[in-house]
C-alpha cells in the first residue's frame, strides 16, 4: 500500500491501484440510543434498578429476557430505527441478565 498526500489529504492506493480516502470522524459525537444519558442522572435511581428491586434476581433476569426477545423480534420494523440499534438494545438486556445471575463474572453494561 502507498501513501500519498494531495492538498492535505492523505489518500491511500492499495496493492491493485485503487485509490481510497479514511472515512473522517464525525464533528459531533452521536447520542448513545442504547444506554443514553438522561438514564443516568447523578443522585438518580435508575428505574431499572428499581424493576431488578421490586422483581427480586428471577423476575429481574424473566424480564430481561423479554425485553431481549422484544427488540429481536421487531429489528428494523420500526421506522427511522435502524435494525443494528434494536440488536444493540436487545444484547444490553442480554448482558443486564448475565450480570444480575453472575455479577463477578459478567460486568454491569451500564458500565464504560
Amino acid at each position: 500500500m502507498t501513501v500519498h498526500s494531495v492538498a492535505n489529504e492523505v489518500q491511500y492506493i492499495d496493492s491493485v491501484g485503487r485509490r481510497w480516502v479514511p472515512a473522517q470522524p464525525s464533528e459531533a459525537p452521536k447520542p448513545d440510543a442504547i444506554n443514553p444519558p438522561h438514564y443516568k442522572k447523578p443522585g438518580a435511581v435508575e428505574v431499572v434498578d428499581v424493576i431488578r428491586q421490586q422483581l427480586g434476581d428471577a423476575g429481574f433476569v424473566a424480564y430481561c429476557r423479554g425485553n431481549a426477545l422484544k427488540y429481536l423480534a421487531r429489528a428494523g420494523a420500526k421506522p427511522g430505527q435502524p435494525a443494528a440499534q434494536d440488536f444493540a438494545k436487545s444484547a444490553w438486556f442480554a448482558r443486564m441478565a448475565a450480570h444480575a445471575l453472575e455479577p463477578d463474572r459478567y460486568p454491569d453494561p451500564r458500565l464504560p
